[in-house]
């Protein structure tokens, strides 16, 4: 039960729907964009993610879609917005945001808030080049 909690839990980050293309800042290109993978999962300082979550991965695009692909090897294609600390995820009924704690050319970390489970953060590293930086 706890692992389809956490399933649905990593299903609802990857469906960032209708969303707008990445940010860019005054200082270069948005640090989001480019492939990322899961490293751990925590809530209340606990790992819950486990191995099953290892090698998960997300592309965000430059053209605001991002494609995952699990460890299992499903894979997906939706829209994000990302506006400042926030990644959004449009429903149509609802609006789910994603709390940025820290973004960084090498790492990820968001706050996936969940009031019935508690607050999970995510901490993904990047495993390409980030967009604009050359050799």
């Amino acid at each position: 039960m706890r692992l389809l909690s956490l399933t649905i839990l990593l299903l609802t980050f990857l469906q960032f729907t209708t969303g707008c293309s990445g940010q860019t800042t005054p200082e270069g290109p948005d640090l989001l964009i480019g492939t990322w993978k899961v490293i751990n999962i925590e809530r209340g300082g606990h790992n819950i993610g486990g191995p099953t979550f290892k090698g998960s991965t997300y592309v965000f695009r430059e053209n605001g879609t991002v494609f995952s692909q699990t460890y299992n090897g499903d894979t997906t294609t939706v829209r994000y917005a990302h506006k400042g600390d926030s990644l959004f995820n449009y429903t149509e009924t609802a609006t789910e945001t994603y709390i940025i704690d820290s973004l960084s050319q090498t790492r990820l970390i968001f706050v996936a808030p969940n009031k019935e489970f508690g607050d999970a953060t995510f901490t993904l590293k990047r495993i390409d080049e980030p967009v604009g930086k050359s050799h």
